[in-house]
């Protein structure tokens, strides 16, 4: 808990100095040839104008150093052009993928409207890196080329420093409503959507169901940062908690005692281990690499992110817990790793099944067992009711992103899932 209070209060001014020194040298880097189509240099900026809205930064340095990179990087442009011409641009070009009618065009427009190329220009990847390199190929004073610059460079910094403040303000506001933690996960879900359409679109990798998928992904993942932000903030998950462990306590009997112990047993980590490593064994042999690999790293993956999250949380377990169990309480490892281990048995032997119900069947059998590990964690009191949901959608979440990634890797080698 304490690494999340100090995302939002960084103050040390050996830090902040590094940030401006950063900015400055990325500003520079994406105003040059080939740094232009590299470096992220207008997303920085937007993230410095953000930070500058939470104190971290001041606003008009940020401006001042992004204007400054910014026009440095154009002279560098220019200079390198009025020394090496245009034939050097041709000749070098190719091996960072620039076409020749990229440069023609950007080369036409720089004569027909310099002021307008330099100064528009400046907010697209292409024009930004080359424009000023061309200008100086293409005989243009730097009495005249210095002013456009100034203008452009400082254009761009207030445009998208701006733009980072305003989303700052944005954020502040929403997250007095639904939390900051809450506007991390949509954050990351908005993220997801545009990565999502922007591959298809490019690409044409996912089907119909590669929808479902993505939209039970961006429902666990809102599901997780809102547990997580109520967890920290939110008084009424107390109240649940309590109400769930009361629950729990009222239907123990001698019988669902020894199945939760079983359970207990054959989820612990030797056991769990032994399984895992047997699928994937399996899979190996069978020369579906792929799935294996999926397997593997969805597992994996799950286990590392659910430790992460605890010690970033550290919410203590239950003071009531029936077995002995150490670490943190939230989320519930075993929740999260049900979760992954079961969707993807799912998602590996479901066409095993020719019939509707042989597939619902085993669906229905495989959730049901995911339900019944989480539920031994409330029995035993070893975990909240908060915590097991929390893992459920943690685990959920993962596999869900894995699958789209693996997708899509899978059509860039040709391997199958």
């Amino acid at each position: 808990m304490h690494f999340i209070d100090s995302i939002f209060s960084i103050e040390t001014a050996t830090a902040t100095n590094v940030g401006y020194l950063v900015l400055l040298i990325v500003a520079l880097l994406e105003a040059t040839p080939v740094g232009g189509i590299v470096v992220p240099g207008q997303t920085i900026v937007i993230v410095a104008g953000v930070m500058a809205k939470f104190g971290i930064f001041n606003f008009w340095w940020v401006v001042l150093l992004s204007a400054s990179g910014a026009i440095l990087g154009d002279y560098v442009g220019y200079i390198v052009g009025r020394k090496y011409g245009y034939n050097f641009i041709l000749k070098y070009g190719k091996y960072f993928f620039f076409k020749k009618e990229q440069l023609e065009k950007t080369k036409r427009l720089m004569h027909a409207h310099c002021g307008k190329t330099l100064i528009i220009g400046r907010f697209n990847s292409f024009t930004r890196a080359f424009a000023p390199m061309i200008a100086g190929t293409s005989d243009i004073k730097l009495s005249k080329f210095a002013p456009l610059g100034i203008i452009s460079g400082v254009s761009w910094a207030i445009f998208y420093a701006g733009l980072g403040f305003i989303f700052g303000q944005s954020y502040e506001i929403a997250s007095k409503y639904i939390g900051r933690i809450s506007m991390i996960g949509l954050g990351l879900i908005i993220a997801g959507i545009a990565a999502y359409y922007f591959i298809n679109k490019k690409r044409h990798v996912y089907e119909k169901y590669h929808m479902k998928i993505l939209a039970i992904n961006i429902t666990s993942v809102y599901i997780f940062f809102k547990l997580m932000d109520d967890v920290i903030h939110g008084e009424w998950i107390t109240k649940l908690d309590g109400l769930t462990a009361k629950f729990i306590d009222t239907i123990s009997t001698p019988l669902l005692t020894k199945i939760m112990e079983a359970t207990v047993f054959l989820t612990s980590t030797p056991v769990f281990i032994a399984v895992v490593a047997v699928i994937v064994f399996a899979l190996i042999w069978k020369k579906n690499h792929a799935q294996a690999g999926l397997f593997a790293t969805c597992i994996g993956v799950t286990a590392l992110m659910a430790y992460v999250v605890k010690e970033i949380i550290e919410r203590a377990r239950p003071a009531e817990a029936l077995i002995n169990v150490s670490g943190f309480s939230f989320p519930s490892s075993h929740a999260a790793l049900s979760a992954a281990f079961f969707l993807l048995i799912i998602y590996a032997f479901r066409r095993k099944f020719k019939t509707h119900l042989a597939r619902a069947f085993f669906v229905l059998t495989n959730l049901f067992l995911m339900i019944v590990v989480g539920f031994s964690r409330l029995y035993f009191h070893v975990h909240y009711f908060t915590d097991v949901l929390a893992g459920f959608a943690l685990g959920i979440a993962i596999v869900t992103f894995l699958l789209l990634v693996f997708k899509f890797l899978s059509s860039q080698f040709n391997l199958k899932t």
